[in-house]
């Protein structure tokens, strides 16, 4: 009687801790199941039927039609993987895609294990599962993104280098070695001010203490550096910060570009200027600018002198007020067709009105000057 009573005792005992047990493998926040040699799931919990979109996991199991492998994308791979857990006295740990209800797709990592009864016949698997979908959306992203930074950088026809947070360049793309006529192997380990010049290194230092103090995610200046073949060159160093989740200064990137042509294209532009502006003002012969309406803007000393006004008094005027009033339809007539893009220039003689109600014959020359879309700007 003693025995029984222990006995019952035991059994109650052991019922109580699997039903604790089935408790909490029902309210996990993770997927279990319990499946049969042959594919058939015998239970599972709620966690993992809502994983896959359904209502608990009675509807999982009927509407699978039993068969857990078709829930797989790789049914292959799922075979190989039951077969591995059966060899296995362990777990077999594996990531997955499997069909969701909806008829989309999730990512799942499973743990799986055969379990075998004392005689050492396989009884089932046993598997513990975790949606790991956004991990996997979120690495494929990254993946992409890494993709695509790594064609940029290698093809991009500015120069780029990777720096570690001190400044140091531990990687330079193509172009760079083209413009500083080094190789990757030369340029790495180098700082920015290393690649500068001799003079003024303060701005890139002052920059780069700024992006390790937060004071800034990017600076960007411009400076001469150093090429093996052409000696200084005129560039723009642009730097962007790379941080960690905390904000803290990991590494950075930085574009250098050759500003040669835009620096030569200046220099071009303000000798012209210089030059236009010297026969502007010393020319023997009037000269003004107009607007694209066709008031004046600027008046030359000859033309001040030839019309006896000065600059001022001409200034805001159209061509019209300065010819005679017989001669103005002749002269719109011609304005009309550059306007129009029909001609460029026109030349004509016309009265001039000058001070003192003077009038002068005068050879009008009128050029139109025009945007690179060939549009009217001014005269």
């Amino acid at each position: 009687l003693a025995a029984r009573l222990e006995h019952d005792n035991m059994k109650r005992a052991l019922e109580t801790e699997q039903e604790k047990h089935r408790g909490a493998i029902a309210n996990a926040m993770e997927g279990f199941y319990r499946m049969a040699e042959d594919g058939r799931y015998l239970s599972t919990n709620t966690a993992f039927a809502a994983m896959l979109g359904y209502a608990g996991a009675d509807d999982l199991i009927a509407q699978s039609n039993g068969v857990s492998g078709r829930l797989y994308a790789d049914a292959d791979k799922r075979k190989r993987l039951l077969n591995h857990a059966k060899s296995k006295d362990q777990w077999v740990e594996e990531k997955s895609e499997v069909l969701h209800q909806n008829g989309g797709h999730i990512w799942i990592a499973e743990k799986i294990r055969g379990v075998r009864g004392p005689d050492g016949k396989f009884l089932h698997f046993d598997g513990c599962v975790q949606d790991i979908t956004p991990q996997v959306l979120a690495e494929e992203s990254f993946r992409a993104s890494e993709t695509r930074f790594h064609a940029l950088f290698e093809h991009a026809a500015a120069g780029f280098a990777l720096a570690d947070r001190q400044g140091l360049i531990t990687k330079a793309n193509p172009a760079l070695q083209r413009l500083l006529g080094l190789s990757e192997a030369e340029i790495r380990h180098k700082s920015l001010s290393d690649l500068g010049a001799a003079g003024d290194n303060r701005p890139e230092r002052e920059g780069q203490a700024e992006l390790a103090d937060g004071k800034r995610d990017h600076f960007q200046v411009e400076k001469r550096v150093m090429c093996k073949d052409k000696g200084p060159v005129w560039t723009r160093i642009s730097a962007a910060a790379v941080r960690d989740g905390h904000g803290a200064l990991v590494s950075m990137i930085v574009m250098i570009e050759d500003l040669t042509e835009q620096k030569e294209a200046g220099d071009l532009f303000q000798a012209r200027s210089a030059l236009f502006e010297a026969l502007f003002q010393h020319a023997g012969i009037g000269v003004l600018l107009s607007d694209k309406a066709g008031r004046v803007e600027r008046a030359n000393p000859a033309l001040e002198r030839l019309l006896d006004g000065s600059e001022k008094q001409f200034r805001g005027k159209s061509l019209a007020d300065l010819i005679h009033a017989d001669d103005r339809e002749a002269c719109a007539r011609q304005e009309s067709k550059c306007v129009q893009g029909k001609r460029d220039r026109f030349q004509i003689e016309v009265r001039c009105t000058g001070g003192r109600s003077r009038v002068l014959w005068c050879q009008l020359i009128v050029s139109a000057v025009r945007a690179p879309n060939q549009e009217f700007q001014y005269w």
